[in-house]
């Protein structure tokens, strides 16, 4: 008879959730998930089929059609072969296809567009500023990145925001891009008054 596998209370994983901060919601999924299989006597060494076939269940059906569409990842430098189990495979897929989908300027964009509400306690605003500040990632911060955060921030262009927020662009190159973009507002602006004068 096959062993009966784990009953988890865990809920499946949103693939549809705020695409911007999916990478860092299914690493805290996968924390959780693993925290609740080693709660009920899944050992990932000893039993690595009955935590890959937990994994598909428990993820979701979306999730899971995801994970049956993707290549199997080359195997790490410096893990063994036998370390290399269907669940450490089926987590690396899962993992590789989530997690780059982060964006660092949007995070910190958020953390830094937290303003103090009039309800607002200060321990209240510091428990806001701390959690928009988990999703942010501070590694090798320097003077560019601070100034591009504040422009993406500060500017009042919203396409123009967006248009920073999807490319990797450095200060110097967004500044600039600024610059082209608000001649061609003016512009724009100048045909539009043109245009009425000549009615």
């Amino acid at each position: 008879m096959a062993e009966r596998g784990p009953k988890l209370r865990i809920d499946r994983f949103d693939i549809h959730a705020d695409r911007l901060d999916l990478g860092r919601q299914f690493e805290k999924w996968m924390e959780r998930f693993e925290r609740e299989l080693k709660y009920n006597g899944v050992d990932l060494e000893t039993k690595p089929d009955v935590a890959q076939m937990a994994l598909m269940i428990y993820i979701g059906p979306d999730a899971e059609d995801i994970h049956e569409a993707l290549p199997d990842p080359p195997k790490p430098e410096g893990v063994q072969d036998a370390a290399w189990t269907s669940y450490a495979k089926s987590k690396a897929r899962l993992l590789n296809y989530f997690t780059p989908q982060k964006c660092n300027d949007f995070a910190i964009h958020q953390l830094i567009s937290q303003k103090m509400r009039s309800e607002d306690t200060v321990e209240a605003y510091a428990l806001r500023l701390r959690q928009a500040a988990e999703k942010c990632d501070f590694t090798n911060w320097n003077k560019n990145k601070m100034v591009k955060a504040l422009l993406i921030s500060n500017m009042r262009d919203e396409e123009l925001r967006l248009k920073l927020l999807q490319k990797r662009k450095d200060t110097r190159r967004s500044s600039k891009y600024g610059q082209k973009e608000s001649r061609c507002g003016g512009e724009k602006q100048g045909v539009g008054r043109e245009s009425r004068r000549n009615k």
